[in-house]
């Protein structure tokens, strides 16, 4: 650590020192004693105002100077001074380890940690033994405006990328949306709030594309994947609203087929438009509906009138909750 010069102490302890001398050299025995005595309360004194204006290497020397009168001090005298050496000293380890918790804020803002090296830095200025005078010494409060400057950069980044992440979200381009959301987690800066609602975003993306890759039913392959041994299926009881045409056994289990695939085909718009709703994006509600509702028209023959406007009327309802 840099020593701060204390031209002023080193005039103080000689003229301390020619005093003493002076005075000593003309006294009796008796007067001698009071005149030590008086020479140790003044380096006891320049020992506290050096320790008190945060020079502490000073304090510790004039401290020193004043064990030279030990046997000659008041009982007061010997607990200031014990007191205060101990403290003189311990405040110079302190401010050695000051220099190194600075240079370890000055490393870590090199290496771009900003976080850690506010910590630092707020562990130096809470120090009891910081004093104005090391805060200059040490640069401290440019130190700090260079940290603060560049994690607001840092936190004005993050919020523009967030802004742009919804956007992109609202904008129904999700891979985009996703990866600013993903970036934002990343940032050690990011605050709870925003890590949080970043991480609801990606959530509600992953169902939404999960959806949107609906698969294809072939039902012509289904029907071939039947295995051959397997006993025939008996016709089922005609309906009311069934074909009045008699069924084979493979235009049953086609007819099956498709009913349950139209009946998964509206259970999944239900979901998707309800979650789109809850985004605001009555486009893609809409175009939801549109698609289980081709897929229902398509089977209409196969699902019988009855559960063919179940479906409609169920898709119906869908389309009056977006208006």
């Amino acid at each position: 650590m840099k020593r701060i010069k204390g031209f002023p102490f080193i005039i103080v302890m000689i003229f301390l020192a020619v005093t003493v001398s002076a005075a000593f050299g003309q006294q009796k025995a008796p007067d001698k004693e009071a005149t030590l005595r008086k020479a140790a309360g003044q380096w006891i004194k320049v020992g506290i105002e050096e320790y008190n204006r945060g020079m502490y290497i000073q304090a510790e020397n004039a401290f020193l100077s004043a064990r030279e009168y030990y046997p000659y001090m008041t009982k007061e005298q010997r607990t200031l001074l014990e007191m205060y050496s101990d403290k003189a000293h311990e405040a110079y380890v302190e401010v050695v380890a000051l220099s190194k918790q600075v240079d370890k804020a000055r490393e870590l803002l090199a290496n771009n940690d900003l976080i850690e090296a506010k910590k630092v830095l707020e562990q130096i200025k809470n120090n009891e033994f910081l004093t104005e005078i090391q805060t200059k010494h040490f640069g401290l409060v440019d130190l700090e405006a260079e940290i603060n400057s560049l994690i607001q950069n840092r936190q004005q980044h993050i919020d523009e990328v967030f802004g742009l992440s919804v956007q992109a979200y609202r904008d129904g381009d999700l891979e985009t949306a996703k990866k600013g959301f993903e970036h934002v987690i990343e940032q050690r800066l990011t605050s709870e709030i925003q890590r949080s609602a970043a991480q609801g975003y990606i959530d509600r993306i992953d169902s939404l594309l999960e959806r949107e890759q609906t698969p294809f039913v072939d039902v012509e392959q289904l029907l071939k994947q039947e295995a051959p041994e397997e006993a025939v299926e008996q016709p089922e009881p005609v309906k009311a609203e069934a074909a009045a045409e008699p069924k084979t056994p493979e235009q049953i289990r086609k007819a099956k087929l498709l009913r349950s695939y139209s009946q998964a085909v509206v259970n999944d718009a239900t979901e998707k438009v309800k979650t789109f709703i809850k985004i605001g994006d009555a486009f893609k509600a809409r175009q939801a509906i549109r698609k289980a509702e081709d897929i229902v028209n398509e089977n209409r023959k196969h699902l019988g009138e009855e559960l063919y406007r179940q479906h409609i009327a169920q898709l119906q309802e869908l389309s009056r909750q977006i208006e």
